[in-house]
């Protein structure tokens, strides 16, 4: 399965970190993967903007994680960071980059986050929950923001229903050919 991540607002962050919480014995550590932070698009093709996401992939904690954002630094600034006003860079790529935008509201060539994972064997099928919390320094405190989406492990019979079908079809007018003949 796989999710990504956009994350929105305005303001001036200048920490963050983000806690991921599965449900018990849900994931696969084999095939979990995050990728996030930002990194300069240096093997671009033509037509994609100056950075990208997914500068880093990390390996999914099973239990629970915490990810930190390694984020960009602009000559004008102290520090760097994830959450960037694309027109830091409009000037030099206007043709690329909409501007009003802050970077994590869209992909470069990838979403912010992408959450790839595996669930285990045996998982129970239904709606399952994973924990979001993203904390950040607003420039004045701490804040957090929590998401909680939702995933649904199909069953045996949901992931088969095609090929039962078609078995059922075929089976179905194979009794009919014989009362026939």
């Amino acid at each position: 399965m796989e999710i990504e991540g956009y994350v929105t607002g305005y303001g001036q962050i200048q920490a963050s970190k983000l806690f991921i919480l599965p449900p018990p014995a849900f994931l696969e550590a084999d095939g979990s993967t995050f990728q996030h932070s930002l990194g300069f698009n240096r093997e671009g093709k033509e037509g994609e903007p100056p950075i990208k996401f997914g500068a880093v992939t990390s390996q999914a904690d099973t239990e629970a994680g915490v990810l930190t954002f390694l984020g960009i630094q602009h000559k004008s600034w102290s520090e760097s960071s994830y959450f960037v006003d694309i027109d830091v860079f409009q000037s030099e790529h206007a043709a690329v980059l909409p501007s009003a935008t802050i970077i994590t509201e869209m992909r470069l060539v990838q979403a912010p986050l992408v959450y790839r994972f595996k669930t285990r064997d045996g998982v129970a099928p239904g709606q399952h929950h994973l924990q979001f919390v993203l904390t950040y320094f607003d420039g004045q405190r701490w804040r957090a923001s929590r998401q909680s989406p939702s995933v649904k492990v199909s069953s045996w019979l949901e992931r088969n229903q095609t090929w039962l079908t078609v078995v059922g079809t075929i089976l179905t007018l194979a009794g009919l050919g014989a009362v026939f003949l």
